[in-house]
């Protein structure tokens, strides 16, 4: 369980809400240290964990084989995870495999807050639910922040992008659905004394208020260094295949980024 010094936190929130943006801010804290991948199969891999139960003493040593075999995990650094050198007999549950993980990266990074990102997408709302099903059952101390924006600036953000990954989801109709769905399966956190809500249109707008406010939910003082982000991003973290969706990462909070939907919506699509 996480005490005092050794939290986990999750940013949640829908694709192209600010969820990277808040966890690169963060990440800059020296106390935390956000896992550079975004893990929206935690909970696919918490229902998962049931297939396992044919090996028996085994299942969370499997488990662990297989989830560090996965190719995209490798390349986030996961390559010298000493999986090989752990006491099986000490893991007993799914908590416990999790917090396995995020004790490797407090001792990898030397900062005792863990931070993981979960972002929602238009193909991933199940997802979604799984995850915030796994931080309520397994996690319930975690501290879940979920960052809500604008859903037209949104959809206008998701339509501009080079890649289009998602334009046969950009129906107006099914994007209000899978967004207001996926926003409110999160908000249902908010029963633990461990949530909060904030807007993207603050963050951008109010920095230090709001950064000092996040500050004072974990119970750890606010570093001004981490208003100055952008000037930490490493260059793995610049030039990416999605180089599209971060640009703007290397830069100043941008207090104008908002309510760009008014000349970038069609009415029938902002309605």
């Amino acid at each position: 369980m996480a005490n005092e010094s050794n939290k986990i936190i999750f940013i949640l929130g829908h694709g192209r809400s600010g969820t990277t943006l808040l966890n690169k801010v963060l990440t800059t804290h020296p106390q935390i240290h956000f896992i550079n991948w975004e893990f929206n199969f935690f909970g696919d891999l918490y229902k998962r964990q049931y297939y396992y139960n044919k090996y028996g003493l085994k299942k969370l040593e499997l488990m662990t084989k297989d989830f560090f075999s996965y190719t995209k995990i490798i390349k986030t650094g996961f390559t010298d995870f000493p999986y090989w050198d752990i006491d099986w007999s000490k893991i007993d549950n799914f908590r416990d495999w999790l917090d396995l993980i995020f004790d490797y990266f407090r001792k990898k990074s030397g900062k005792p807050i863990i931070g993981v990102k979960v972002a929602n997408n238009l193909h991933g709302v199940k997802n979604t639910i799984l995850n915030v099903k796994m931080i309520r059952e397994s996690i319930p101390d975690a501290y879940c922040i979920q960052i809500i924006r604008d859903p037209r600036d949104v959809m206008l953000s998701l339509k501009n992008l080079k890649r289009r990954i998602f334009s046969s989801f950009l129906s107006p109709y099914y994007f209000g659905k899978f967004w207001s769905k996926a926003v409110l399966s999160i908000t249902s956190l908010n029963s633990s004394s461990h949530y909060l809500e904030i807007r993207y249109e603050d963050l951008i707008t109010k920095p230090k208020n709001e950064i000092e406010k996040i500050c004072d939910f974990f119970g750890i003082d606010f570093d001004p260094a981490i208003l100055k982000f952008y000037q930490t991003m490493t260059q793995y973290e610049i030039v990416t295949k999605d180089e599209d969706y971060h640009k703007n990462l290397t830069k100043d909070f941008i207090p104008h980024n908002f309510n760009k939907w008014q000349k970038g919506l069609k009415l029938s699509e902002a309605d």
